[in-house]
C-alpha cells in the first residue's frame, strides 16, 4: 500500500498561488478586465506565493 504523503502547507500554497495567476491571465485573454480587477487578482496570486515562502524559511520557536 502507499502511504499518504502529505505536502507541506507552502507547497499548497505555492501551488494555489500559481492557478490563481494563471486562471487570471487565462480569464483576461477572454474577457476584457479592468486593470483594477486585472492587479488586484495578479496582487493577490503574488501575495499567497510570497506568504508562502515566507511561510517555509520563519518556524516559530518553541
Amino acid at each position: 500500500m502507499m502511504k499518504n504523503k502529505k505536502l507541506p502547507p507552502a507547497k499548497i500554497l505555492i501551488a494555489i498561488g500559481l492557478l490563481f495567476m494563471s486562471a487570471t491571465l487565462i480569464i483576461q485573454h477572454y474577457v476584457s478586465l479592468p486593470d483594477t480587477w486585472l492587479g488586484a487578482l495578479m496582487g493577490f496570486s503574488i501575495g499567497i506565493m510570497i506568504v508562502a515562502l515566507v511561510k517555509k524559511k520563519v518556524r516559530p520557536t518553541g
